[in-house]
């Protein structure tokens, strides 16, 4: 935690989690979280956020949903609480209509075998005392 930074209380909704996890509460979750895309397994934000920040969305087109599972379960410092997988329709309710690249944004075939099939994740964790 960064003692600049105002230490904030756990919200009540993260408080209230259970396992197995309910409806995603996505408006309280995503306010005041941390957002990180191309994270990759980046625990550094967590590290040194935590206690700050309750909650972080991690973002990553590169990365498998097996190996997400497998890098939360040995998440140093952390177990995993609570997970369940999180439906299109939970983070876009009113639908998404994706934008694809034009000419102007490159090559779009140049990263095509980087990019992972789409999923979502929500997981709670609790801090280990190691």
């Amino acid at each position: 935690m960064i003692p600049e930074l105002p230490r904030q209380p756990m919200p009540d909704w993260l408080a209230a989690a259970t396992d197995p996890l309910g409806n995603l509460p996505i408006r309280r979750l995503l306010a005041d979280s941390v957002y990180y895309p191309s994270c990759s397994f980046d625990g550094q934000p967590i590290k040194y956020l935590g206690g700050n920040f309750h909650s972080f969305v991690y973002v990553d087109y590169g990365v498998e949903r097996a190996e997400m599972i497998d890098q939360l379960s040995n998440f140093r410092g952390y177990r995993v609480l609570a997970y369940r997988d999180v439906t299109p329709h939970e983070l876009t309710p009113h639908g998404w209509t994706p934008i694809h690249p034009t000419r102007a944004d490159g090559d779009p075939n140049l990263h095509r075998g980087w990019i992972k099939s789409p999923f979502g994740v929500w997981a709670i964790l609790e801090r280990t005392n190691d």
